[in-house]
């Protein structure tokens, strides 16, 4: 098989010494074998096994006992993670071979037969997602809508929605039934502030802990109602179930320089989308109550709820990934401009549409192969 990075370039083993070579003959050429366990042994033409040696990526002969044993994880878009004993990944930097933590574009790799195709084969990942509406308005007008055309959350494999009170977002009773979160009419029936209250937003994860299905998705997805949001775009950018479940992480979409976060993180999580893989939902519902003690409750009370979730996973150890190259929102304010989102562009979510009428436009905009949605019957 060949390993390509993301330069075009094969993994080769060159007279013993592991390179990057544009030659795809045999010197790039490597065979897998069982390791157990779900990992693999990748072993050159010449018999030496590729293997981490105390973090520095080296080849050597078979049957040294330690580091040899690689998992290929999902990275999504046919890509593959080259995970070893010790967690780390390997990364093409610029030509050179590193063994790292990070998980982004560098360490993607095209792992394939010598004609091209394809050696690993995945099951689809699967997205838990959530949101929290008020049960008035445009909130409802827009999940209403979402729901007559399953979009938005209701493409996601499972979906919650919270509310203020339990009623029927689907014709059929009981279809898409909203939960109630016990205690927050007031804050809900408010125009503005829904989630800068650390009481509301940490009984919202509270309901999610509970409801338990995250444990059996990959990736946890929180959405705006007035978000446009495509969880199939998603579904491909993100890494399966055997990236997800084992790597905490969450993802920056936004660069606002106005924004509170961006004296703290140039790019950083804004709330209209938010992107957790499981293993980061696993650490906080374990490490939430030390987020809670020593992040102070009135510095917490006045934060947005993305900014505490970022300060309370980096505080359980939890990397965001700040790159944004998988494009997750299109939204003027992390654009640095005042111009509504190009709903053809390639984004994950756009936002904000507040109105049905406008999210419907915008959904049909990013979907130009299905022509224009016909018109919904709007509530007056």
């Amino acid at each position: 098989m060949l390993i390509t990075s993301h330069r075009g370039q094969q993994v080769a083993n060159l007279n013993g010494k592991l390179a990057m070579s544009h030659d795809k003959g045999s010197a790039a050429h490597w065979i897998l074998s069982d390791a157990g366990e779900g990992k693999v042994f990748i072993t050159s033409r010449q018999g030496e096994r590729l293997r981490d040696a105390d973090g520095i990526a080296r080849v050597a002969s078979a049957g040294v006992p330690d580091g040899e044993a690689w998992v290929l994880a999902d990275a999504g878009e046919q890509k593959v993670f080259l995970r070893g004993d010790r967690d780390e990944r390997l990364k093409d930097h610029d030509g050179e071979l590193q063994l790292t933590t990070n998980a982004d574009e560098w360490e993607k790799w095209f792992v394939t037969a010598v004609d091209g195709s394809p050696v690993c084969q995945f099951s689809p990942n699967r997205l838990f997602c959530f949101t929290v509406m008020r049960s008035w308005g445009n909130d409802l007008e827009i999940l209403e809508a979402q729901s007559s055309r399953r979009a938005g959350i209701f493409g996601c494999d499972e979906r919650m929605i919270l509310s203020d009170k339990e009623i029927d977002l689907g014709k059929t009773p009981g279809e898409d039934r909203t939960i109630a979160i016990s205690g927050h009419d007031s804050i809900l029936s408010e125009g503005a502030g829904l989630y800068k209250n650390s009481d509301l937003f940490l009984k919202i994860w509270d309901a999610v802990d509970r409801d338990g299905r995250y444990k059996y998705m990959d990736w946890t997805v929180k959405v705006d109602p007035d978000a446009v949001f495509l969880p199939d775009r998603l579904k491909v950018r993100l890494g399966g179930g055997s990236h997800s479940k084992h790597h905490p992480t969450f993802f920056a979409n936004c660069g606002a320089k106005v924004d509170v976060q961006s004296s703290e993180h140039p790019n950083f999580m804004y709330g209209a989308l938010e992107v957790f893989s499981q293993a980061a939902v696993t650490t906080y519902f374990k490490g939430k109550h030390r987020c809670q003690n020593e992040i102070r409750a009135g510095a917490a009370h006045s934060m947005w709820e993305e900014r505490y979730m970022t300060k309370c996973l980096e505080l359980l150890g939890v990397a965001m990934n700040t790159w944004r190259n998988l494009h997750l929102l299109s939204d003027a304010h992390c654009d640095n401009s005042k111009e509504i989102p190009d709903c053809a562009g390639n984004a994950v979510a756009f936002h904000n549409f507040s109105t049905p009428e406008a999210y419907l436009q915008c959904w049909a905009d990013a979907h130009p192969e299905d022509g224009m949605l016909s018109p919904i019957q709007v509530k007056k």
